[in-house]
């Protein structure tokens, strides 16, 4: 972001000041975007003087989200939230794609929803969270994505508790687009999230591998789920309990990797297929 954009940003977000004193701010960070958020959003929310650009410096940020003495602006945002709000934003990156309202409600352990609804907004101020009014979703940036799901204490209850949720969603009565899988994705995600490898696989064959390969051509999305049955990496066979579904697994992502133009993975995998197949003959 350049100097001049980046002033009207920290403008627009409630930061008051000179723009001499919102450039030195800023140019601390390096100007990076993500850096720009989470530092206006600890200004805006400053205890002392909400709003006032000269209280950025008792923050002690540095460029790339990286500080002295294992210090850096992702620490500094997230660590002053409460526990409830650390709880939800943690809960909220276990989500693979952006999620609308009455999924973030999954985790509304505020007691009420004006509660839950004022969590929400002070995460959407501070940076962590954004929101896309448009369509009324929320996302992460990746970063801090992978920042609050390291601290997610209990990922496996988190990715159950999802699965609940995703489970319940009726499927379309007709897929025309590749948004009509986004609730299909997000629970073979969190199945797979959840250890539940060979209940992910089935899902995948039953309700994903033929529109993703055939009718949209997705040949990354399915590289990507496919290699989440990989924990130990895809030069190892998938973490599946019957051989039959290993070879299946094998097949597929070797297919897709050979529509991507990757013939070595491909033929890699064709290769421990095959090798299963025949150990099965014997």
């Amino acid at each position: 972001m350049d100097r001049g954009d980046a002033v009207l940003f920290f403008r627009s977000r409630g930061v008051i000041g000179l723009r001499a004193e919102i450039e030195a701010a800023c140019g601390e960070v390096g100007y990076h975007s993500l850096s720009l958020r989470l530092l206006s959003g600890l200004i805006v929310h400053d205890p002392r003087n909400p709003g006032d650009i000269q209280e950025w410096r008792k923050y002690n940020v540095i460029p790339d989200l990286k500080g002295r003495e294992g210090h850096n602006i992702l620490d500094i945002a997230y660590d002053p939230l409460d526990e409830k709000k650390q709880a939800l934003i943690s809960s909220l990156s276990a989500f693979r794609n952006p999620m609308d309202y009455d999924a973030a409600t999954t985790f509304n352990d505020f007691g009420n929803e004006r509660r839950f609804n004022e969590a929400l907004i002070e995460l959407v101020d501070r940076g962590l969270l954004f929101r896309n009014m448009a369509r009324n979703r929320f996302d992460l940036h990746p970063v801090v994505r992978g920042y609050c799901y390291e601290r997610l204490s209990d990922k496996e209850a988190v990715h159950v508790k999802l699965i609940d949720y995703f489970a319940k969603i009726p499927e379309p009565e007709e897929i025309r687009t590749v948004d009509d899988l986004a609730p299909v994705i997000e629970l073979y995600h969190h199945t797979v999230r959840a250890w539940r490898y060979d209940a992910a696989r089935g899902l995948f064959e039953g309700r994903l591998a033929e529109p993703l390969y055939l009718r949209f051509g997705e040949y990354q999305t399915r590289v990507e789920l496919l290699r989440a049955l990989f924990p130990d990496g895809d030069n190892k066979l998938p973490r599946l309990k019957d051989e039959g579904d290993q070879a299946w697994t094998l097949n597929a992502l070797a297919i897709s990797y050979a529509r991507l133009g990757k013939p070595r993975p491909a033929l890699r995998l064709l290769e421990m297929q095959i090798a299963i197949r025949e150990g099965a003959k014997q």
